[in-house]
């Protein structure tokens, strides 16, 4: 029970970064009806998602990391290019993150230089934090960044309903806009399925933990043992608490931030970054900011774990391929000299981002449109179908390999196949991924092409 605990607690952490920061602007350039469907659809999609992984991954126990899954899904080069891919696309996540820190920064210092300077120092103890193998051994620290996380949606829910006290009302929901919207409050009202599909992505954005989900899945015990003994099935149902549980503090906590976020700023435009507008609400403001942004440096860790093991690959292939490649353990001392560089690398490219001052909310549009759609949402989903079409289309070769036990994953053993009544519910959950990743996709494809 205490490891599934920090598993979900782990899962949640992995979500706090920059995206979720941009949920009251989003908000704000919707109606009230519309943010809360797109929030409540980012559950739904984030819950089936990871229901595909770790069932892809329970049925067919070889797949442990994202780079198995995309080689099983398309082959090495495929999973040469989505791990390189995948690398950047989080180094941008851990970007988002940074300029966070910046910003705070830059409103505490005189000057930009000392504020890229403590930018710089944050890498640092990111990168300092995230040295160990393990992704469990940063528990604490995830504990920590959900417990400052929820003392943010605190102070946004008490500041919005002072604000209702002071005579503010939601129907009045108009009146707010964004920073960046120039509509008005009657085209806002106006149901637009391009508007709802491009502002899903940053919300998507904020929703994402499918990266993470294989370590944290294979770090809880009872996981190994249900698919040792029941396989697929018996994974899921046992780390399903984990993702039901993660994924419903993300809808509470970012609905609150994102409703009370708005309602706590009458008469301003909502700014994409809603810690920038707390330095005009006193002291509790200023606390919920400052503790906010010390819990995204310690979840940054976290994200650096994936980045850091998508470019390890890449480049350990590359160094295979030159010839200098060995047989050692992941251990190593090459190899941990190799790791320590890596995370070097992604926080120093973090950094970069950040203190290149680029927008923070085009920059969560532009990951969640067309990095994190295709690959967190529409990948597992594809994953899980071919493995639902594997089983029902076992070729000859492999069958001749099971009778002969040369299988390494017997998938077509009674003990990892799926119930029928399990199967339409996969279907159905890897169905909606494929079909909402695609339209987030294409829309925001067809808005730039415009």
């Amino acid at each position: 029970m205490v490891a599934k605990i920090s598993a979900t607690l782990t899962l949640f952490a992995c979500c706090i970064s920059g995206g979720i920061l941009g949920l009251p602007s989003i908000f704000a350039s919707l109606s009230v009806a519309e943010a809360f469907s797109l929030t409540f659809i980012s559950y739904l999609t984030t819950m089936f998602s990871l229901m595909c992984l770790v069932t892809t991954s329970g049925v067919h126990p070889e797949i442990t990391t994202y780079g198995n899954l995309v080689r099983w899904l398309g082959g090495e080069t495929f999973e040469r290019v989505v791990d390189l891919v995948l690398g950047l696309f989080l180094s941008g996540v851990l970007g988002g993150s940074f300029i966070i820190i910046r910003d705070f920064a830059v409103d505490n210092f005189s000057t930009t230089g000392l504020a890229d300077a403590a930018t710089a120092l944050s890498a640092c103890l990111v990168c300092a934090l995230a040295m160990p193998e393990s992704i469990g051994k940063l528990a604490a620290a995830s504990t920590f960044s959900v417990a400052s996380f929820c003392f943010l949606v605190v102070t946004l829910v008490y500041y919005g309903v002072e604000a209702l006290n002071d005579g503010n009302s939601v129907s009045d929901w108009d009146d707010y806009t964004a920073s960046d919207d120039d509509t008005s409050g009657d085209e806002r009202d106006t149901f637009s399925l391009k508007k709802m599909a491009t502002s899903l992505p940053p919300i998507i954005y904020a929703f994402g933990c499918q990266i993470q989900i294989f370590s944290i899945f294979y770090s809880v015990e009872d996981s190994r043992a249900s698919i040792s003994s029941r396989g697929g099935v018996g994974g899921l149902v046992s780390f399903l608490p984990v993702i039901i549980g993660a994924c419903t503090l993300m809808i509470i906590c970012f609905g609150c931030v994102g409703f009370f976020g708005v309602l706590s700023f009458p008469g301003k435009k909502i700014d994409g970054d809603v810690l920038n507008m707390l330095n005009d609400k006193g002291n509790l403001g200023h606390a919920a900011r400052g503790l906010l942004v010390f819990a995204v440096m310690l979840a940054a860790a976290l994200i650096v774990f994936p980045a850091r093991n998508c470019l390890f690959s890449t480049f350990m292939h590359m160094l295979e391929k030159e010839g200098v490649g060995g047989e050692e353990t992941a251990s190593s001392p090459r190899e941990q000299t190799i790791r320590c560089l890596m995370t070097f690398l992604v926080c120093a490219i973090s950094s970069t981002l950040a203190i290149s001052q680029i927008s923070f909310l085009s920059l969560l549009t532009i990951l969640g449109a067309f990095v994190a759609a295709p690959l967190m949402i529409v990948l597992p989903g594809v994953a899980l179908l071919k493995l639902l079409l594997l089983e029902d289309n076992e070729d000859e070769e492999d069958r001749n390999d099971r009778e002969k036990g040369l299988l390494a994953v017997d998938i077509y053993s009674d003990k990892h196949k799926l119930s029928s009544k399990f199967r339409i519910f996969s279907v159905f959950i890897a169905s909606w991924c494929v079909v909402v990743g695609c339209v987030v996709f294409g829309a925001n494809l067809t808005l730039i092409l415009k």
